[in-house]
Formats: structure tokens, sequence, C-alpha cells
């Protein structure tokens, strides 16, 4: 509420409530390091856990779908060389022992991705695989249409909403009548650039969007400057391929959609 007792603010500010509950929860329990590991110590810990991850993924799935020896040998390679080098930054001390990790962030999307990723297996993440794909189909092989419909709404919306939590308390303030918009686009964005489409998205295309998405706000500024002299115009031009990317997106799924129904009118 405004300080004049009448109308609602425009933005609200987070700070000593919701801000960095997810990254710096050190703050409210007297100790502004708990889990918040430096970078090097925390790709060793991401290393052991990826390590431990392969050997259970290994003993317990059938022999066929188990990982190849080559496979195993650049995964080992990969995790050593990593470990190494973390090493090597914190016996330098090098400033990149600054950088602080927020790991209850990181494990709170990480656990969101493994339980999409075994749910999808479940019956139920199955029937909304095969709504998606075909309603006609799914609701001649029995499959409850409109109640798997309504379940993956309401799944959705949950985790959008939570999703919007971790977004608030990592920027801090609350726009109260455009936030939701802006996590929407830019979910919507990083989504599309990491090579989802509007019939299939994996958790993939998420993480390797949102990867993308964010280096172009270290990207474009720098460009900017680099040929027109204004960091500003590298700006207009990261917003110009979000907005774009959608666009072409949504206008390819469109004239897919159309081909289609003239085939099947053929």
């Amino acid at each position: 509420i405004m300080s004049s007792g009448v109308g609602v603010r425009t933005t609200i500010d987070l700070t000593n409530g919701l801000k960095y509950g997810l990254d710096w929860p050190g703050q409210y329990w007297g100790n502004d390091l708990l889990l918040r590991p430096t970078l090097p110590w925390a790709i060793i810990g991401m290393a052991v856990a990826l390590a431990v991850g392969i050997v259970i993924y290994q003993l317990r799935v059938d022999k066929r779908q188990r990982l190849g020896s080559t496979q195993l040998v650049l995964a080992g390679i990969g995790l050593a060389w990593a470990c190494w080098w973390s090493v090597q930054q914190i016996q330098a001390r090098t400033q990149i022992n600054w950088i602080r990790v927020p790991l209850l962030t990181w494990l709170v999307i990480a656990g969101a991705c493994v339980g999409l990723h075994f749910f999808s297996r479940t019956k139920l993440g199955q029937d909304m695989r095969s709504v998606g794909q075909d309603r006609h189909v799914a609701a001649v092989a029995g499959i409850d249409v409109n109640r798997v419909r309504i379940a993956a709404i309401i799944l959705s919306m949950v985790m959008a909403a939570w999703g919007h939590i971790i977004f608030l308390q990592n920027i801090g303030t609350f726009s109260t009548y455009g936030s939701h918009e802006q996590v929407g686009l830019y979910s919507a964005a990083a989504l599309l650039i990491g090579g989802a489409t509007v019939a299939r998205a994996t958790i993939g295309h998420a993480l390797l969007g949102t990867l993308l998405f964010h280096t172009l706000f270290i990207v474009a500024p720098a460009a900017g400057r680099q040929l027109f002299g204004d960091a500003q115009i590298g700006e207009y031009f990261r917003v110009f391929v979000a907005y774009g990317i959608i666009g072409i997106t949504l206008a390819m799924h469109a004239w897919k959609q159309i081909l289609q129904r003239r085939s099947v009118d053929q």
C-alpha cells in the first residue's frame, strides 16, 4: 500500500523479505557463507556428484542403456580436468575464488530437472505426451484427454509459480502490474533459443537456452559498443533477437500446421 494509504505501489522492494532468500540463505541464519561456496569448490562438488551419479546409473540401469566405454572415458577426462583446474585456482588464490555460487538455487533447479525426468516416465507423464502429440489418437487409446489436460495445466502453473518466486528473490523487486509478463517472456525466449519448438521441448533445451539467453546480456552491449560506439544499441539488438526468435518459431509452427492440413486434404 502507498504511504498515503490509498492505492498500490507500482514496484515493491523485497529487501529484508524474499530478496536473496534462496540465493543467499545464510544472511537469515547468521552465516553469510552458508550454501555459498566459491566457484572452484562448487565445480569440485559438482564433479564428484556427477561421478557418483554415473556410477549409480551404470549399476542400476539395464546393460543396453549403460554408457559405452568411450563415453565413460570422455566423462572421466572431463571431470578430472575440472577438478584439476579448480585445485589450481584454489592454490593460486586467483580472483575467481571471490565468485560465490548460490548452491541452494542450483540444487532446487537440479531437483526439478530430475523430478521432471522421472515424472515423464510415469503413466500420467506418458499420457500427457500422447495428448500433446495428438488428442484424437489419445482419446481413441482410452486416455481421458480433458483430465490429462487439466492435470498438465495445474502442474505447469505450480512449477511456473515456483520459477517466478526464484526469479523475484534474485531480482529483489516486484513489479505489481508487469511482473508476470517479465518472467513469461524470458522463459519462452530462453526455451526457444535452446532449440525447443511449439510441439517439443526438453530439459536440455531449457538449460541450453538459459545459458545462451544470458550470454546475450553479456555479448550484446559489448557488440553494440564495438560496432556502433554505443552499448545501448546492443541492448536493442538483444531485445530484437529475443522477440524475433519467438515470432519466427510461432510462424514456422503455423506454417507447418498449414502444410499438414493441405497434405491431409490431398
